[in-house]
């Protein structure tokens, strides 16, 4: 199920959607979230948002990265992910768009349940 998540102090939701996932998985407030993704992304001389920057911090705190099999038969979306994983927390990568999943939930400042993700990051 979708849930209005928005833990930007300055209530924007365009841009940090990173920033947001992350703090979902680690409970983090928004500006830990964004020191430590800046400060990864200092290490790998690379924008917080990068992809490889928010992979690596992930994988150094224990997720494991999977692939999503689509096929034109059946696209899985935001919204099924969650339904059918009822248990556990994951970033869903789309390509363009990261989205926190915990608990068959998804958390997001727009119902992003549409979105195909490509692959995902669980602990």
């Amino acid at each position: 199920m979708f849930i209005r998540f928005n833990p930007n102090p300055a209530n924007k939701s365009v841009g940090d959607c990173t920033v947001r996932a992350m703090c979902k998985l680690f409970n983090l407030d928004w500006t830990d979230a964004y020191d430590d993704l800046t400060n990864e992304g200092r290490l790998l001389f690379d924008m917080p948002s990068s992809n490889a920057v928010w992979g690596s911090y992930l994988f150094m705190n224990g997720y494991v990265k999977s692939i999503i099999l689509n096929s034109p038969d059946h696209i899985v979306t935001v919204r099924e992910f969650a339904n059918t994983h009822p248990a556990g927390t994951y970033l869903l990568a789309t390509g363009t768009h990261v989205v926190a999943v915990r608990d068959g939930d998804y958390f997001d400042t727009w119902d992003s349940g549409d979105e195909v993700p490509i692959y995902y990051w669980e602990r």
